[in-house]
C-alpha cells in the first residue's frame, strides 16, 4: 500500500469514526447536503492541507495552555490567535466557514461531554475556554 493509498484509508477510517460518535447531533444541527459536501471536502484534503490543520490544532492547544495558565481573558491578543488557529482548523477541515457555524460547533462543544473530554484530555479547562473565545471573535 502506498503512502496516499494509507492516507485516503485514514481519511475514510476517520469519517467513519466522526458518523459513529457525532452522526446524530450533527444531522440535527446541519441538512444532508451541508454534511455530505463536508465529507467530499474532506476525502479530498491534500496530505499538506492535512497537515496544516493538525499544526493549527497544536499550536492552538499550546496558546489554550498559556491562556489557562496566565489567566487571560479571551479578549487578550493570546486569544485572537487561538480564534484564528480554530477558524483555520474548521476551514480546512470542513471546507466552509461562517460565524454562525463557528458559533454552534462552539455551542455543542460544551454542550456535549464528549467534545468537552476531547479538549479537557489535552489541555484541562480548554473547552469551556475555547468556546468563550470562539463566541466572543464571533458576535
Amino acid at each position: 500500500m502506498t503512502e496516499q493509498q494509507k492516507f485516503e484509508a485514514f481519511k475514510e477510517e476517520k469519517l467513519k469514526d466522526n458518523e459513529a460518535l457525532y452522526g446524530d447531533e450533527l444531522r440535527e444541527k446541519y441538512d444532508e447536503a451541508t454534511l455530505s459536501k463536508s465529507h467530499a471536502h474532506y476525502r479530498h484534503l491534500s496530505q499538506g492541507l492535512f497537515n496544516k490543520a493538525e499544526d493549527a490544532e497544536r499550536k492552538m492547544f499550546e496558546l489554550l495552555s498559556v491562556m489557562i495558565n496566565e489567566n487571560l481573558d479571551v479578549s487578550d491578543s493570546i486569544g485572537k490567535e487561538i480564534f484564528e488557529y480554530h477558524k483555520m482548523w474548521l476551514e480546512i477541515m470542513s471546507g466552509m466557514y461562517s460565524a454562525e457555524y463557528h458559533r454552534n460547533l462552539a455551542s455543542l462543544y460544551v454542550q456535549d461531554e464528549r467534545f468537552a473530554q476531547y479538549y479537557n484530555e489535552r489541555v484541562e479547562g480548554s473547552c469551556e475556554r475555547l468556546s468563550e473565545t470562539i463566541l466572543h471573535y464571533t458576535k
